[in-house]
C-alpha cells in the first residue's frame, strides 16, 4: 500500500520558532553560506552578507564563500561571459568542500554551481549533509523556461529536486513559496523571508529642492523592464521639467528622457536616493519577474520616497495607495507620475507611511533574529 507523502511544512502549520530571548543560553550552531557573489552582487549582500553580524549575535557561528567575484560581475554588466571565471570558480568551490562541510548546516543561495544538475550538487554535498536553499528569484524559470529543449529536458526540475532534499528553504515572496511547496520532501520546511534593509543606512531627509526628478536603481541586467515605462516617461517629459536619476544601468538608450546616469556604489546608494522625488519599478508581467522581491521598491521606500511600480509579483503587495501608485499599463503610469509630481504633500505622506512599512514589515533588526532561529532548527531538529 502506497504512503502517503508529507505534506511540506510552511509557515502557518505550526508556529515558528521564536527567536530566543536576550541573554538566553545557546549551543553554538556553525552555519556556512554558499554564496553566489560577493558584497558587491546585490542578491547575495541582501539576502546573505548584511544578515551575518547580526547572526552572530544570535549565537550562528557563520562563514562564509562566494562563487564568483567581483571580476565575473564586471564582466555580466558588460555584457561579456568569459567562460575561464565560471571554470575557475567551479574548481575553487570543489576545492573548498571539506572545510564547508565541517559546519552544522549549509545554507546554499539558489544553487551550487549554474547549469549543473541536481544529481551533482547533491553528491558534492555530500549524504546526509544537512543543507538550506535561499531563493530571492524565480532561477526555475532560466531552467524549466529555456529556449533549448535539451536545458528543459535535463534542468527543469533541477530546483524542485534540490528543495526535496533540503531541511529549509527561504523564499523571498509567496510566488517562490507557492512554485517550490508541492516539490517539498517530509523534512523540508519553507518559509517566507522577505528582502530586507539596514534601515539606519537610509537616513530620512527632506524632499531636494531640485528640478523633479524620478530615480531607478538596478543593474545593467534589471535595466532591461525600462522598456515598460518608456512611452509614458516620454509623454511626462513632453510636459513637466525634470529628470529620470538611473542608478547603476547600463546605457541603452531612452530617446526624449532627459536622463542622468550614475554608477552604484554602497558609499553613494543612500545619498542618491535621498536625491529622487519618486521611485520607480517596472516590470514585464512575465514568470521570472513576478518571481522578484521588490528590493527596489523598499530601498525607495526606506528613504522615504513614494513609489510607482508595474503590479507584478510582490509589488502588488508592498504597494498599497498609502505608500505609492500601482500602474498597469502606460496611461496609468502617466497618470501616477503627473499626480505625484503635482502635489507635493501627498509625496510627503506616501514616503512616511512607506518608510514606517519598511521599519515594521522589511527591517534587518526585525528579521535576523526570526532567520537565525529559522537556521539553528534547520541545524538541530532530528
Amino acid at each position: 500500500m502506497a504512503v502517503p507523502r508529507a505534506r511540506p511544512r510552511r509557515t502557518g502549520d505550526r508556529p515558528s520558532p521564536a527567536p530566543p530571548s536576550a541573554g538566553a543560553r545557546r549551543p553554538l550552531v556553525k552555519v556556512h553560506f554558499l554564496t553566489r557573489y560577493g558584497e558587491r552582487g546585490a542578491s547575495s549582500r541582501y539576502r546573505t552578507w548584511q544578515h551575518l553580524p547580526g547572526l552572530e549575535r544570535e549565537g550562528i557561528e557563520c562563514t562564509a564563500t562566494p562563487l564568483l567575484g567581483d571580476e565575473y560581475l564586471d564582466a555580466r554588466f558588460a555584457r561579456r561571459r568569459p567562460p575561464g571565471l565560471l571554470v575557475r570558480a567551479a574548481l575553487r568551490r570543489a576545492r573548498e568542500r571539506s572545510a564547508w562541510r565541517e559546519a552544522d548546516l549549509i545554507v546554499v543561495e539558489k544553487e551550487l554551481y549554474p547549469y549543473a544538475p541536481a544529481w551533482f550538487e547533491r553528491a558534492l554535498l555530500g549524504r546526509g549533509t544537512r543543507f538550506t536553499l535561499d531563493f530571492d528569484d524565480a532561477l526555475q524559470h532560466i531552467y524549466d523556461q529555456h529556449p533549448r529543449s535539451v536545458v528543459r529536458m535535463l534542468l527543469g526540475r533541477k530546483m524542485q529536486r534540490l528543495v526535496r532534499r533540503a531541511r529549509l528553504v527561504t523564499v523571498g515572496n509567496p510566488y517562490l513559496e507557492e512554485a517550490f511547496a508541492p516539490a517539498a520532501g517530509p523534512r523540508t520546511r519553507i518559509e517566507s523571508v522577505p528582502t530586507v534593509l539596514d534601515t539606519d543606512r537610509y537616513p530620512v531627509t527632506p524632499e531636494p529642492d531640485a528640478p523633479f526628478t524620478i530615480g531607478w536603481i538596478g543593474t545593467p541586467v534589471s535595466a532591461r523592464n525600462l522598456a515598460v515605462v518608456l512611452e509614458p516617461l516620454q509623454r511626462f517629459f513632453d510636459h513637466h521639467r525634470g529628470r529620470l536619476l538611473l542608478i547603476g544601468a547600463g546605457d541603452e538608450p531612452l530617446p526624449g528622457i532627459p536622463v542622468e546616469r550614475v554608477s552604484w556604489s554602497a558609499e553613494t546608494e543612500a545619498d542618491l536616493l535621498a536625491s529622487i522625488h519618486v521611485g520607480i519599478m517596472p516590470l514585464f508581467d512575465r514568470p521570472l519577474e513576478r518571481g522578484k522581491s521588490g528590493l527596489k521598491l523598499l530601498q525607495y521606500l526606506a528613504a522615504a520616497r513614494p513609489v510607482v511600480a508595474s503590479p507584478v509579483g510582490v509589488n502588488s503587495s508592498i504597494v498599497t495607495p498609502q505608500v505609492g501608485r500601482l500602474a498597469g499599463d502606460p496611461e496609468r503610469w502617466l497618470e501616477a507620475l503627473i499626480e505625484l509630481h503635482d502635489n507635493p504633500p501627498l509625496r510627503a505622506r506616501l514616503g512616511r507611511a512607506g518608510r514606517r512599512l519598511v521599519e515594521s514589515s522589511y527591517s534587518l533588526r526585525h528579521w535576523t533574529p526570526r532567520y537565525a532561529a529559522y537556521l539553528r532548527e534547520a541545524a538541530t531538529t532530528p
